[in-house]
């Protein structure tokens, strides 16, 4: 079966037209952008990469964070100075402060709990009004 159509009767005649949107990293998850930094998953390596975006067509490899405990990272998340990277072979949340953007520092994981082999992270602010 397609992977990429995974109902067999959904575009049937397109099927062998369809290909992967990132071929040349299979393993990555959506790269997240802060001010000028790229944050980048890259799961079989059990890392997070970090480049520097401020040429756009010439970015910079600038540093890198694992704290260890790291496995399959999954999905990044920013919210203000924090950020949020998920392990999915380990059902966990790693926290990192990223003050200094190209030195995360780790402050601390929990447990996802019930949740299996996690696989992405949005972070969302409410306001009250």
């Amino acid at each position: 079966m397609n992977s990429y159509f995974p109902n067999p009767f959904m575009f049937p005649k397109r099927k062998k037209n369809c290909r992967r949107l990132f071929p040349a990293f299979p393993s990555s998850f959506p790269p997240i952008v802060r001010d000028r930094f790229l944050y980048v998953s890259s799961a079989l390596n059990n890392t997070g990469e970090i480049y520097n975006i401020i040429n756009p067509t010439t970015p910079a490899h600038v540093g890198q964070f694992n704290t260890g405990n790291s496995s399959f990272l999954s999905g990044l998340a920013i919210t203000s100075t924090t950020l949020y990277v998920a392990n999915q072979n380990k059902n966990m949340i790693g926290i990192y402060n990223i003050s200094n953007p190209i030195s995360p520092v780790h402050v601390g994981e929990f447990n996802g709990g019930d949740l299996n082999s996690l696989n992405g992270l949005a972070v969302f602010t409410l306001f009250s009004w």
